[in-house]
């Protein structure tokens, strides 16, 4: 465990997070259809030394055999390689007073001590990375500026594709309301779902709760009823078929009501809007599986001057991404399906379209979370920073730097 006053090089990969609650689950062979998808890179997740190339081929077919849509950039296929082939990472962690708060003031490290001290959480540190991997491509902060009057970013895990994103004195949850999972999947521990309800370190103060889709692995009514009635300035935007849920479970519907947003869009709309002091962006996506309930919404968030992306559980077709217009202002952080990277669309659409600074891979199964970190592995040289996001890890934090884009 890190202390904030430790200075280290170590592997490239920092996931944040933290413990989660584990579900009984019985292990399922490749391929078997989960929340409506396919699993089928379980053939590279779970697979031995071969399994990336074999995986390629299999994907290769799948998109039609189109090797050369990436260009000249060694892109997905070319980054299914043995792990010791694929990157190379020279600098790495790198805990002081300065890369906690990205100035060394006493203000973002006192931040820090209050954080910590949420023993019931676990251990959270800042961490700031740099990277550099083999066969071109620089770190995460290549041609990075200081961006004056920004505070860092700060991501902290809670589980499935729960997280708390925080920049200054404003903090957004995005589907960590929930305690009833997938068996699949890790839902909140009861210290967790206790802290942020009851508004304590880091859950403190948090602005706007947004629940992307009415799945019990990333919304309950009941817990949500809880938050909002325990965090009263906080507002939470949800699907209008989530909200109806909460409407049914509410004690006190009326004392909730004004600060709840519901939004009831046809897929492929999109909702522009400013909530609770951030400008938030919804747009709605067909559910993985392509179906239409429950409905899934995609969110842009702007805090702080960082811009965050989060997919929730799309159907993960590109050409809807892009009627959104996602490919136009810089995207700090996106939060996407632990698959993205290793789809062939859904990868290019990464590298060529929404081109985040990091990316921050959710919804990992529990059978998986072994083998996963090492397969990532193999197509780390093509982002600039992407990562697992595992429980029982510390938060993560961008110091005062833009990608200068």
């Amino acid at each position: 465990m890190f202390s904030s006053a430790s200075s280290r090089v170590a592997p490239c990969v920092t996931q944040p997070g933290m413990t989660g609650q584990v579900a009984t689950t019985k292990p399922l062979s490749p391929g078997t259809r989960t929340m409506g998808r396919s699993f089928a890179t379980d053939s590279i997740l779970r697979g031995g030394p071969d399994a990336g190339e074999q995986s390629a081929t299999k994907i290769k077919r799948t998109a039609g055999g189109d090797r050369k849509r990436f260009g000249r950039r060694a892109g997905f296929w070319g980054s299914l390689l043995p792990p010791h082939r694929a990157v190379r990472c020279d600098a790495a962690y790198q805990v002081s007073e300065a890369t906690m708060n990205g100035t060394g003031s006493a203000g973002g490290l006192g931040a820090v001590r209050r954080i910590v001290s949420a023993a019931a959480i676990g251990a959270v540190v800042w961490v700031g990375v740099a990277c550099s991997t083999a066969g071109g491509g620089g770190g995460a902060s290549d041609g990075a500026a200081v961006a004056s009057g920004k505070a860092p970013l700060v991501l902290t895990y809670v589980a499935s594709s729960g997280v708390l994103v925080g920049s200054g004195e404003t903090k957004v949850l995005i589907d960590a309301l929930f305690d009833k999972p997938n068996p699949e999947y890790r839902a909140p521990s009861a210290e967790v779902i206790e802290a942020m309800t009851a508004g304590m370190a880091p859950f403190d103060g948090v602005d706007v709760a947004l629940v992307t889709h009415n799945h019990p692995d990333h919304f309950d009514p009941g817990v949500a009823a809880r938050f909002l009635e325990r965090q009263r300035k906080a507002v939470l935007v949800a699907p209008s078929d989530a909200v109806a849920e909460l409407r049914k479970t509410a004690a006190d519907w009326a004392s909730l009501d004004r600060r709840v947003v519901s939004l009831d869009l046809a897929v492929g709309a999109r909702d522009d809007r400013r909530v609770g002091g951030i400008a938030l962006a919804a747009m709605r996506t067909l559910h993985s599986g392509d179906r239409e309930s429950p409905m899934n919404l995609m969110y842009v968030l702007e805090l702080g001057g960082w811009r965050v992306f989060h997919e929730g559980d799309s159907a993960g077709k590109v050409a809807d991404f892009e009627r959104f217009g996602l490919g136009g202002a810089p995207i700090d952080l996106a939060l996407v399906h632990f698959w993205f990277p290793l789809e062939p669309n859904c990868a290019q659409f990464l590298q060529e379209t929404l081109k985040p600074a990091h990316i921050a891979l959710t919804h990992l199964p529990i059978r998986l979370e072994g083998d996963a970190p090492g397969k990532i592995d193999m197509v780390r040289k093509n982002y600039a920073d992407v990562f697992l996001l595992l429980p029982g890890v510390p938060a993560k934090t961008w110091p005062v730097e833009s990608r200068g884009r």
